[in-house]
């Protein structure tokens, strides 16, 4: 995916897509953003476990005690 992203580049090297006035622009980044999360990620697709649910409990009722 990199590499079709770096070969959406004009001769000046710069990545931009017109928009629907003629003239105006888009510029994107050369590379994405990477963002770094604390909170983790859950696949939405995956089977929830008793385990898994068990502990999302214990975490919400501690939020409430400690509220």
């Amino acid at each position: 995916m990199l590499a079709f992203i770096q070969r959406l580049k004009n001769k000046e090297g710069e990545i931009s897509i017109q928009v629907t006035t003629p003239g105006k622009q888009v510029k994107l980044k050369e590379w994405p953003e990477m963002l770094i999360s604390e909170i983790g990620y859950i696949d939405p697709d995956t089977e929830m476990s008793i385990d898994k649910i068990e502990d999302y409990y214990e975490d919400l009722t501690a939020e409430e005690t400690n509220d």
